[in-house]
């Protein structure tokens, strides 16, 4: 037999999505700011709308039959898609489009901002990013210049003019030959290198 859901309610789903979570039809209830009764009958029509049991009462602490597992599985997606989608409206409305301009010393310009950039891009695809590589002191001026926006560069500034924020911390790995005379030891100093 096909199931018809076309009739099921947001409201019904989001009843089984709490009640899955708090498992207890009064504190369910109490989340969604419902009666309990209004929260059972959600449930019983949902139920009787599928012609299957969602919930097991049976037990002393209630649970989800096999399948309200996989419709609650189902509606959590659902519930997600819904914030996506109101995410990208409310982005769209918000016309969040335009460029910005980045500068960028080597390290993080090859290795750190293209993984961010590819994520930034999914989420922002109207706002193009331009970045350009540089050395640091190249790159402070081009902040205090107006020529980027924002600056990446791999040591600390001092300088009224602009505000710094760590972002990551570097870590520096020494590589030899496993036959070289340090390989077997532990930590090498600056002095000894």
């Amino acid at each position: 037999m096909n199931r018809d859901l076309r009739d099921v309610t947001i409201q019904q789903l989001k009843s089984l999505v709490n009640l899955a979570h708090e498992r207890s039809f009064s504190r369910a209830a109490k989340k969604m700011c419902l009666t309990q009764p209004s929260l059972t009958k959600h449930i019983k029509n949902l139920e009787e709308q599928l012609g299957t049991r969602l919930v097991d009462r049976s037990s002393r602490e209630l649970s989800l039959t096999a399948e309200g597992r996989v419709l609650c599985e189902s509606a959590k997606r659902v519930f997600s898609l819904l914030n996506e989608t109101g995410e990208k409206i409310e982005r769209m409305m918000g016309n969040e489009s335009g460029d910005i301009h980045m500068a960028a010393s080597t390290i993080p310009a090859t290795y750190i901002l293209p993984h961010f950039l590819s994520e930034f891009k999914d989420c922002y695809n109207d706002i193009r990013c331009y970045v350009k590589t540089s050395s640091s002191d190249s790159i402070i001026d081009m902040i205090v210049d107006g020529e980027a926006e924002i600056g990446f560069i791999g040591r600390e500034i001092v300088n009224p003019k602009l505000h710094m924020e760590p972002l990551w911390r570097d870590r520096l790995v020494l590589v030899m030959p496993a036959s070289h005379r340090w390989s077997g030891g532990g930590e090498v100093s600056f002095a000894e290198i």
